[in-house]
Formats: structure tokens, sequence, C-alpha cells
């Protein structure tokens, strides 16, 4: 048991490293003393999941080095790091409030959401769940949106598109004095934009038509 404990902790430090090494991890990461952030890390947490939980943190959530093929995470570090990427902007206290985050997160009394469990101290920290926006009645303006909703749905943001504005089924189009399609057709390639962006399954795209 001391040696899993101590290599434990080991672990977390040089993970960490390597997660700044190979561009994972913000370098602010290192601004913390993750040594002593290391000893603070209470590994008998880890039995507050089941089977179930610890495959999908390890499937879905824990960082991974894509060079080595390996994971760098254990389950009370991916909830330092993610608390550590919360407290990250703080400008008093920052070490005292990633204790905090990582006691609430890793007691369960709090989870957060899945794009900040995925992005938290990375080098794209986008921490945001949900994003709504309105489709105006322009071509241009249509598939700017198709665009935005595929760079969201990237970063794991889910998307509700309200598409009201555009002119229905048999409608006049001036510029070209031909009657439009209506809406489907566009809604066909937005859902495409959205199925093509998996995530390579961590989570795949959701996206919500109004």
């Amino acid at each position: 048991i001391a040696q899993l404990d101590s290599q434990y902790r080991e672990a977390f430090v040089r993970n960490t490293k390597k997660g700044v090494e190979i561009g994972r991890l913000d370098p602010r990461m290192l601004t913390f003393d993750i040594e002593d952030l290391s000893r603070q890390l209470v590994i008998e947490r880890d039995d507050l999941l089941q089977y179930m939980g610890t495959q999908v943190l390890y499937d879905r959530y824990f960082l991974h080095d894509p060079y080595a093929k390996r994971v760098l995470e254990t389950p009370q570090a991916f909830w330092m790091r993610v608390a550590k990427g919360l407290a990250l902007n703080e400008k008093e206290k920052k070490p005292e409030y990633a204790t905090q985050f990582y006691t609430v997160l890793s007691t369960l009394r709090f989870v957060s959401s899945t794009p900040t469990l995925f992005h938290s101290g990375t080098c794209h920290p986008q921490l945001a769940s949900c994003y709504l926006n309105t489709v105006s009645d322009s071509l241009e303006h249509i598939f700017k949106v198709v665009s935005d909703n595929a760079m969201l749905s990237k970063w794991s943001g889910g998307i509700g598109t309200d598409w009201t504005s555009v002119r229905a089924t048999g409608a006049l189009i001036k510029g070209t004095g031909v009657e439009s399609q209506g809406v489907i057709p566009f809604l066909k390639v937005s859902n495409d934009a959205t199925h093509a962006i998996n995530r390579s399954g961590r989570r795949r795209g959701a996206a919500c038509v109004y």
C-alpha cells in the first residue's frame, strides 16, 4: 500500500509535466506547487467510483498522450487537473481555491459538465456546455452558422439553433427569381456537419433545431 501511495503521487507530478511538454496541458499548470498538490490527493476517494464510472472516465475523460498511446491520469489526478484549471485565473489564493475545488469534485458533491471535465487546465480551456444562436434568412449567414456550430461541436458544446427566420418552401428568392426549397435541405447539411464531428467517440455532437 505504501508503494502504491508513493507511485500514485509521483505519477501525478510526472504526468503533469509530461502533459505540458506534449502540449496537452496549459503551461500555467506548472505555476502550482505540484509536489504539494500531489500530497493532497486522497487516493481512497477512488473507491467512491464504481467500476463502470471509472471505466467511463478512463475511456472519455482522462487525458491521453497521443504519441505514446497511454493515459496520463488516475481518478484523483483527473479531479485535481480539473480543479487546477478552474483556479488558474484566480488572482489571489490560487492554490487554496484549487484545493477547495478538488475536495468538492473528488468527493462527488459536485461534478462539472462534460466540456469542463474535458478541457479544464488544457491549452484550449473551453468550459461552457451549451450555446444558442439564430440563423438569418441569407445563404451567407446560413453557412456561417453551420461553420460556427461545427467549431462549437468540436470543443464539446451542445447547440440549440433557431431557424425560424429562414423562408418557407415555395417562397420567392428575389435574387435568382426561383422558389425556395425551405429549411429542410439546410437542416440536412447542418445535421451531417454535426454527425461528422464525433470527437473520436468521446462525445458525439448534440444539436437541437427550433
